[in-house]
């Protein structure tokens, strides 16, 4: 058994990896329709 310190930061880097993951996924999407935007 792991103590809650321990788990409570493990929690907390798993939800900012998944919240840097999913911002680069949102950038990336804004940028291929903003740059389809710009070639049409």
């Amino acid at each position: 058994m792991i103590d809650p310190v321990t788990q409570t930061i493990q929690e907390r880097e798993i939800n900012l990896t998944i919240s840097i993951q999913k911002e680069k996924l949102y950038r990336v999407e804004r940028v291929d329709y903003f740059g389809k935007e710009w070639n049409t």
